[in-house]
């Protein structure tokens, strides 16, 4: 009855955990999108009583790639020195989904997963996979310097909870990418709107330059021409290889020129 009753306690006690997070995450604008998720990691941590608490990225190779987001006083970027959890321990959890130890000694299958934790102080840690991307994975982690029995269904909630975090901050890369190409829109409908208000007098300067222009390709073009049928190969390289070029060059500075002394 007893423990019937803990039970009880500590479901009760995790939904509203859960609660929490999602309360935090539907009212958070998106601006505030990865402050929001910060703080719901230190939620998590706080109540496993955790000292590491992260949205991270293993490679293929089993290196530890720069975290999402990450919670706890020791920095992400300490991690990255360390020697990484190894393939094994990567395809061991694309393989199950999740990986979790409640002691070191639980490691012993995965030796270099065993040495990272124990250098890294995760007495018992857990992943929960959320994406695969075939050359590194996203994951959920929580790292308890103290041994712990992880449950399935605490598990299972909290592969859940992983997912909703990871679509947060996907969403607010999505708003924000989404940002930059009404700003690049709008930047180009502002150059695009310059050139068709042209004065009638740029416009005629435009015409008459891109008449030169085609007059200059086709002359260019039978020069060319005329120097592979009857001139030598030397003479057809150096032409077009170099002087080409120049008398392009020549023509754009030229033009150029006399555009900015023109409409100054």
């Amino acid at each position: 009855m007893k423990e019937q009753t803990k039970e009880h306690i500590e479901t009760s006690d995790f939904n509203h955990l859960i609660q929490d997070i999602m309360s935090q995450l539907v009212g958070a604008h998106t601006a505030e999108i990865n402050k929001v998720v910060d703080n719901c990691l230190r939620i998590i941590g706080e109540y496993f009583q955790a000292y590491q608490v992260g949205l991270g990225q293993w490679s293929k190779a089993g290196k530890i790639l720069p975290a999402l987001r990450t919670w706890g006083p020791k920095p992400s970027s300490d991690y990255l020195k360390t020697t990484g959890p190894g393939p094994e321990a990567f395809a061991f959890l694309c393989r199950r989904g999740s990986l979790t130890w409640n002691c070191i000694e639980d490691l012993e299958e995965l030796p270099q997963l065993q040495e990272h934790a124990r250098h890294v102080g995760a007495i018992a840690g857990a992943f929960w996979l959320y994406r695969d991307h075939g050359s590194h994975t996203e994951h959920l982690v929580i790292a308890k310097n103290s041994s712990v029995i992880w449950s399935k269904e605490t598990i299972d909630r909290l592969a859940t909870i992983g997912g909703v975090l990871f679509t947060a901050i996907y969403r607010r890369r999505a708003e924000i990418d989404a940002e930059r190409l009404r700003q690049l829109q709008q930047t180009l409908a502002a150059i695009a709107s310059e050139f068709v208000h042209l004065s009638p007098e740029r416009v005629a300067y435009c015409r008459t330059v891109t008449k030169i222009w085609c007059a200059f390709f086709v002359v260019n073009g039978s020069v060319a021409l005329w120097l592979s049928l009857y001139g030598s190969l030397s003479a057809w390289g150096l032409y077009t290889g170099a002087v080409a070029y120049g008398l392009m060059g020549l023509l754009f500075v030229a033009e150029y020129t006399v555009r900015r002394l023109r409409f100054r």
